[in-house]
């Protein structure tokens, strides 16, 4: 029944998900159609085809009263118009049988036409910035802060590397307000990060740079500090600068832990934790970075419990967050190891963090140079190892370093079982579970709903895109077109407005839907006056040129621009893609990744206290 629930589910989210693609992001496209639809009719122009929606070859269609053929048609993405008397839209629709023959139209009915689309981008993008603004659309309070909550020691920039943090280095400190990037003011988190990734400044060696100015308790500094690219997706290569920063967060306590120390110190929910042993917080992780130096000793808190300042003394505790695992290697190549796991049935009883539990145990991790490797993948359940069946970890380890001359691994894999011969001068061993330290409680979550003005949306949406597209003409940023996303990105984008891992409620993932399809058809809009042949800016200077000449230009070139700049677009297209689709299996490798270590990890608990 479970299994059951969990497909309805998964059906039901990914359903929701293609209803949000629809209707935002082939809708933003369907309604820029519409306008050039509707503002060639109104001018007189000859249409001779609207695809209400999709691309590519019809599915079924009908021809109305106006002469106009009506369609939909397979590939699942946009819209178009075909206008013959727009002589530049040849290499895009191709020839008309008559667009020779029509008669000429009026530099006005190109201007117009060309510029309903993206008019009526914007007025969608208007009406839509409305309903964020009624309706409100979902945050974090983290988010809309300008205060560094933490500073981490490091910073990964591949899977396999870490460098000290740029901001560790640059000497930024949490409690630190930052009042400008690159001499821009900033006045959230969001801002923040757009502005450090965007950035183009570099030092006299080439190394990118950025400089901050902060308010440090009433003093105003100039800080520089120098951001390292960090790989958010390893498979299309796609990073990013950061300089390893985290917003500040209320700490106000939500649930408390059964037997836990912050259950026996009296913390209470709703409790708001300033400080610890005298030390400002501003991030949950800075308490816990203190407190794993403290384990068992006794720490004071500094709260605000219904508006008044108290205190509470407090004994961390060191607890296990992962099970054990049994490791397998060759005594002469450690490296060269197979870690195991044991998996637990719903139901079954047993300390998960003791190896004598009885419990299947699988394959966890297989080092790339283990003889294993070649044969065997995580996930595989070991049977057994000679004549002894494996059923813990620690009959794993003790059938493992027995005297039975060269035992084999007998192993489970998709219902069937495959046997290692010898594993002579191997050895087992434990590895003891991953303990964490902790108080014992779990913040309030910080979700808010914003009600922006439709101009702070507009002007925001403004601002990202003239970051982006300055960011793409300069040399010195690191932003190029592979960091771009093109359909896939967005579609993917959009879809995940729909994950309850992101919104708890469907109506929160529709509002932020809402808040993004703003963007959206302000970029939609303001792309397309770009003044490049095959977008509708390319028209409207065609014919202002032509305007100006006095005279149409020639066709033939034209039409060679115009071919010239579909292949360019098109190209572009394809390669954006090409980062999009690594994007895409890049983040599936990661979630089986992420699902495969949610079976490492355990349920906290702490024990009962004792007398």
């Amino acid at each position: 029944m479970s299994g059951d629930g969990n497909l309805l589910q998964n059906l039901f989210t990914n359903a929701w998900g293609w209803v949000l693609i629809i209707l935002f992001f082939n809708g933003a496209i369907i309604i820029h159609e519409l306008g050039h639809f509707l503002a060639a009719k109104w001018r007189g122009l000859k249409v001779e085809r609207f695809s209400i929606f999709g691309l590519g070859p019809k599915i079924f269609g009908w021809r109305g009263k106006d002469g106009v053929e009506y369609c939909f048609c397979w590939i699942p993405f946009g819209a178009f118009v075909a206008l013959p008397q727009l002589a530049d839209m040849k290499a895009l629709e191709g020839d008309s049988d008559d667009a020779d023959t029509l008669p000429s139209i009026s530099y006005a009915d190109k201007m117009i036409v060309a510029f309903a689309g993206p008019f009526f981008n914007l007025v969608l993008a208007v009406l839509l910035a409305t309903a964020v603004w009624v309706a409100g659309t979902p945050t974090r309070s983290s988010v809309e802060t300008n205060v560094i909550g933490y500073v981490t020691p490091e910073l990964s920039i591949d899977a396999e590397t870490s460098v000290p943090s740029p901001a560790a280095k640059a000497g930024l400190q949490p409690g630190d307000r930052i009042l400008q990037i690159d001499g821009e003011p900033v006045t959230d988190f969001q801002d923040i990060s757009m502005l450090i990734a965007t950035g183009s400044g570099r030092d006299a060696a080439g190394n990118p740079r950025v400089k901050l100015l902060i308010d440090r308790d009433g003093d105003i500094l100039p800080i520089e500090a120098f951001p390292v690219l960090s790989t958010y997706n390893e498979r299309s290569g796609r990073d990013i600068r950061r300089i390893g920063i985290a917003p500040a967060q209320n700490l106000r306590v939500g649930a408390i832990m059964p037997n836990s120390p912050a259950e026996r110190a009296g913390l209470q929910p709703g409790d708001m934790i300033k400080a610890v042993d005298g030390e400002k917080l501003y991030n949950l992780r800075s308490l816990n970075d203190y407190i794993d130096g403290h384990v068992g000793e006794t720490v004071t808190l500094a709260l605000i419990r219904d508006g008044k300042p108290i205190t509470l003394e407090v004994s961390p505790a060191s607890v296990p967050w992962t099970k054990p695992l049994a490791r397998l290697a060759p005594i002469d190549q450690p490296e060269a190891y197979a870690e195991f796991m044991p998996m637990y049935e719903p139901g079954e009883s047993g300390n998960p963090a003791s190896p004598n539990t009885e419990a299947r145990v699988i394959l966890f991790d297989v080092a790339e140079n283990s003889p294993l490797a070649d044969q065997f993948h995580p996930g595989d359940t070991l049977l057994s190892i000679g004549s002894t069946p494996v059923n813990s970890l620690s009959s794993l380890i003790a059938a493992a370093n027995a005297d039975e001359p060269g035992p084999a691994l007998t192993f489970s894999q998709e219902g069937k079982d495959y046997v290692f011969q010898g594993i002579d001068d191997w050895q087992a061993s434990l590895v003891d579970p991953i303990t964490m330290a902790m108080i014992g409680f779990s913040l309030q979550d910080d979700l808010i709903i914003a009600h922006p003005t439709p101009p702070e949306q507009f002007v925001a949406s403004l601002r990202m895109i003239g970051r982006v597209l300055g960011s793409l003409v300069s040399p010195r940023s690191d932003i190029g077109f592979k960091d771009l996303n093109g359909a896939i990105g967005i579609g993917r984008l959009v879809h995940s407005f729909s994950s309850p891992d992101i919104f708890e409620t469907k109506w929160d993932g529709f509002r932020a839907a809402l808040a993004f399809a703003v963007i959206l058809n302000v970029n939609l809009a303001l792309l397309n006056l770009l003044p490049i042949p095959v977008l509708d800016g390319g028209h409207m200077t065609i014919a202002t040129v032509s305007k100006l000449l006095g005279r149409p230009m020639p066709r033939s070139l034209i039409e060679a621009a115009t071919g010239v700049f579909v292949v360019l677009l098109f190209g572009l297209m394809a390669y954006i893609t090409l980062f999009d689709s690594l994007d895409w299996v890049g983040d599936a490798e990661s979630k089986r990744q992420a699902i495969r270590n949610q079976a490492y990890y355990i349920p906290v608990a702490f024990p009962e206290k004792t007398e």
